[in-house]
């Protein structure tokens, strides 16, 4: 079995597009936006490796991340695929960020999330209220950085 959920929003930022750029191509930024990583590593190629604590209602576990730029370009965006392993079930997550303005950024984003194995078994509206809560924390712990 597997499950799809998609999530989109906007945020207007108050530093230049440079800025945004910049730290949303930074894998230490990334990293830091991960929420309840541990073990996290940053190999020479941008590459980004940690655990990450999972918690779906009666279901704890962990999980092995990788996350990567796959595309980054100034006049368009950025583009970051992650994988996860663990408690019987794989994740994959494709956000794209795009990015508009000159001293003010305007930044439309998007995640698209496929999940097999047995997480993809929990049910659709669990899965989506917990992936909600996740990417929520992603975006807000990006704000905050890119903001500093």
């Amino acid at each position: 079995m597997v499950a799809s959920l998609e999530f989109q929003g906007t945020e207007e930022l108050k530093v230049p597009r440079s800025v945004v750029f910049s730290k949303l191509c930074d894998p230490k930024v990334l990293a830091q936006s991960i929420p309840e990583a541990s073990e996290v590593s940053v190999s020479q190629d941008g590459e980004i490796s940690c655990n990450v604590k999972v918690r779906i209602s009666l279901v704890q576990s962990s999980m092995k991340v990788k996350m990567k730029v796959l595309e980054a370009s100034p006049e368009t965006g950025v583009k970051v695929v992650s994988t996860a392993t663990g408690a019987g079930s794989n994740a994959e997550v494709i956000a794209t960020f795009k990015l508009s303005g000159a001293e003010t950024t305007r930044v439309d984003w998007s995640a698209t999330a496929r999940l097999s194995g047995l997480m993809s078994g929990l049910g659709t509206s669990m899965l989506r209220n917990y992936a909600s809560k996740l990417v929520d924390s992603v975006v807000t712990n990006l704000k905050s950085m890119i903001e500093q």
